[in-house]
């Protein structure tokens, strides 16, 4: 039996790929879990939206910050190593400042 399914080696604070200012791409899908990886420059917003599941986000590299909330007025920092947890179908979005390198797992019932 294999344990370990798969390997990643992300480039934490090297260059942000040039694919504008918001570059997000899905690096595993598994059992019960997803993992994004999202960069945001140039004061990017990752606009309003929800999970249908529950969340971790994890700050690699940059400054930004996080909010949550029906009116989104609550307020999380982001600075490299710094975790937020976010319950299922909860308003969120994040703004880069100037630019964040973050992981996203998403935890699934599948």
């Amino acid at each position: 039996m294999k344990n370990i399914t798969e390997t990643l080696q992300l480039k934490v604070g090297g260059p942000v790929p040039d694919s504008g200012d918001k570059y997000v791409k899905q690096l595993f899908t598994g059992s019960r879990r997803k993992l994004i990886e999202v960069l945001l420059k140039n004061r990017a917003t990752l606009s309003r939206h929800q999970a249908k599941d529950p969340i971790t986000v994890l700050c690699l590299s940059g400054n930004g910050v996080f909010r949550a909330g029906p009116l989104l007025d609550e307020e999380q920092r982001l600075t490299p190593g710094t975790l937020v947890t976010l319950e299922a179908e909860i308003d969120h979005e994040v703004t880069a400042d100037p630019e964040i390198h973050i992981l996203v797992t998403k935890f699934t019932d599948d």
